[in-house]
């Protein structure tokens, strides 16, 4: 009897700690079949894993501290669908890592985290809201596609007001002897009003490399001859610009825009990117919804412009199908999608079909 008292006791405490805490574990798979027209000259057809959405899995969690106040922690990995290969070599939770806090007075984040140019502002690209990972700028050049998570980063969220948030991110160099060797700073603020979306993010970052010409088909930038595959260091690398989405109540049309600047330094000299996108989404039936995107690139003399027609049918909430078009032409340079490869001409095609879910 005793021991049946005892045990009931000790169960009846496990409930209540375990009904305070929570884990989740989700993902994302995402598998794809492009034919592309032109890679260094030739046409091709392969398969390509996260493009719709990043092939991910995760766990999330929290635990009830009381008092308003939680604890709360994510480990996230990125993976390749098509290969099953991780997407940073060495790094188990490659995309994200990180513990805090999250109360009345806001959210601490301490770990391995993606800067607010990517978090906050990427969201609004067309890469993002069509589903559409070749929509990304030529060579990610202006850092809206989540390639550089900050490692030993301290972030610091608000809580909303009105639907307004204001972020802060340090990033810390961790460089013995010289601490603004690979230190990054970065702060955002969002807005949310229901139909209306709005996110302004900069970025400062040092330390970055960028393989300029194996992703953009540039002979030269930043005032020196480069070799595709050999990835550029980059002394400063700032970004920064400003994005939303408006959803109409009176149709089923939903309208994203974006404009971003960025700033890379090697020495003395400098590069700048422009980008600019607008897409549009129309939710044709409750399982199928059509968009439409253009984009618009300029790194130093080369000019790209980018169009994009697709489709996606949803199976569930969890599972779609989707087939797309994309066409891009350069203005003195090659044409170039981001992870598509680079053409040996000034247009470039994909036509891809494929499938992605989630759990």
């Amino acid at each position: 009897m005793k021991y049946s008292i005892v045990s009931a006791l000790m169960l009846g405490c496990a409930d209540a700690v375990f009904a305070q805490s929570q884990v989740t574990l989700y993902g994302s798979v995402d598998t794809s079949v492009p034919w592309i027209s032109n890679i260094r000259g030739n046409s091709t057809v392969r398969m390509d894993g996260g493009i719709s959405q990043p092939d991910l899995f995760g766990l999330r969690g929290s635990e009830d501290l009381g008092g308003g106040m939680k604890a709360i922690f994510q480990l996230e990995n990125g993976f390749l669908t098509d290969s099953g290969s991780m997407i940073a070599a060495g790094k188990l939770f490659n995309r994200a890592s990180w513990v805090g806090l999250a109360g009345g007075m806001g959210t601490v984040k301490l770990g391995r985290q993606v800067d607010f140019v990517a978090d906050k502002l990427g969201q609004w690209s067309n890469g993002y809201q069509l589903y559409n990972f070749y929509l990304y700028h030529p060579g990610n050049l202006d850092g809206l596609s989540s390639q550089f998570p900050v490692d030993n980063a301290i972030t610091y969220a608000s809580p909303r007001f009105g639907g307004l948030q204001v972020s802060a991110m340090y990033g810390l160099g961790e460089v013995p002897g010289n601490s603004s060797a690979r230190r990054t700073y970065s702060v955002a603020s969002t807005y949310d009003a229901g139909r209306l979306s709005l996110a302004v993010a900069y970025t400062d970052a040092n330390g970055r490399a960028f393989d300029i010409a194996g992703t953009t088909g540039l002979p030269s930038a930043l005032g020196r001859g480069l070799t595709p595959g050999s990835a550029m260091p980059i002394d400063s690398f700032k970004a920064g610009g400003i994005g939303g989405s408006y959803r109409f109540e009176s149709v089923p049309l939903a309208l994203n825009a974006l404009y971003s600047r960025s700033t890379l330094r090697a020495g003395a000299a400098e590069g700048t990117m422009n980008a600019a996108d607008l897409g549009l989404t129309w939710q044709a039936t409750g399982a199928t919804a059509v968009t439409f995107g253009y984009s618009f690139s300029k790194f130093e003399k080369t000019k790209w412009h980018q169009l994009h027609l697709g489709s996606m049918y949803a199976f569930s909430k969890r599972t779609h199908a989707y087939a797309f078009w994309t066409y891009q032409h350069a203005v003195d340079g090659l044409a170039a999608m981001n992870v598509v490869g680079v053409s040996s001409g000034r247009n470039q095609s994909v036509v891809s079909v494929g499938i992605h879910t989630s759990f």
